[in-house]
């Protein structure tokens, strides 16, 4: 299972701490690094993120990678629990829906196409995984 390490901080700290760990994920140490380059105002998020992914059977190593470079906060989410957060009636996507301002008709509209690319997603339960295209 995919874990993602979250680490809050701005964003010229987040860039230089990506730079850092670069070299781990070319090396395969680290499966996969994202961050924004601001904080996701219409989600009331006020520093930006940093996720750090990772087979949930690798988080303790990646984890000491992560101490070596002094981050000290993390938060542990599983993919599946991220992509309920944005599906129809998830915290995410309703917050995002209540953001824009969307009429009931246009929210509808928006869960029926998270909706879809979910089941789109896991229609084949054997496939393997390849995250969520951004």
């Amino acid at each position: 299972m995919p874990f993602s390490h979250r680490v809050l901080v701005s964003y010229l700290l987040i860039y230089e701490l990506a730079k850092k760990l670069d070299p781990y994920v070319e090396r395969k140490m680290i499966p996969c690094i994202k961050f924004g380059r601001a904080p996701v105002e219409r989600l009331q998020m006020k520093e930006c993120v940093l996720c750090v992914y990772c087979d949930g059977r690798q988080r303790d190593e990646v984890w000491e990678i992560l101490k070596e470079h002094r981050v000290e906060l993390r938060a542990w989410a599983y993919e599946r629990e991220t992509m309920e957060k944005w599906s129809p009636g998830g915290y995410l996507l309703e917050r995002w829906i209540s953001s824009h301002g969307l009429d009931e008709e246009e929210a509808e509209k928006v869960r029926d196409g998270s909706r879809a690319r979910f089941e789109k997603m896991f229609k084949d339960e054997n496939a393997v995984f390849r995250g969520v295209e951004q």
